[in-house]
């Protein structure tokens, strides 16, 4: 069975409060919109950087263990649960629905110069979450309306 990196694009205070609370809270959590899920790139995978993205600074690591299914447009909404689908180099997305079991994130990055800039005390609880994800994933729930 393969085994994906996905990356999921947020702010660092954004990535606390969803390892936290061990829930994800999509930008629209209507199905039948694409942005009901989490939005990312798989590693590895043609991805483009320079499209808007509202938050960045930091990601979240999530460990996938399926092949991911391309998306050939046109498709609709709502894609089916508990699989992790491509939509070319614009975006992955695990959809809404998708069961807590296969979304584990098991690393974290903060983006070097948002990093040089935090207080010590942020700089230190950073470190310290990326070695306990090493020791012990997050389960992440994907919160749906």
């Amino acid at each position: 069975m393969p085994m994906l990196k996905f990356h999921h694009i947020t702010s660092p205070q954004k990535l606390i409060n969803i390892l936290e609370s061990e829930r994800f809270v999509p930008s629209n959590t209507n199905p039948l919109n694409a942005d009901s899920g989490i939005n990312g790139y798989i590693r590895g995978m043609n991805f483009n950087r320079g499209q808007g993205i509202a938050s960045r600074g930091a990601e979240l690591v999530i460990e996938w263990h399926e092949k991911h299914i391309e998306l050939q447009g046109p498709y609709t909404f709502p894609l089916k649960p508990n699989k992790l689908y491509r939509d070319g180099e614009w975006r992955a997305i695990i959809p809404s629905g998708t069961d807590k079991s296969l979304i584990k994130v098991v690393d974290i990055s903060i983006d070097d110069d948002v990093f040089q800039e935090l207080p010590n005390k942020e700089k230190a609880y950073f470190t310290k979450l990326k070695e306990e994800l090493g020791q012990s994933p997050v389960l992440l729930t994907l919160c749906s309306g």
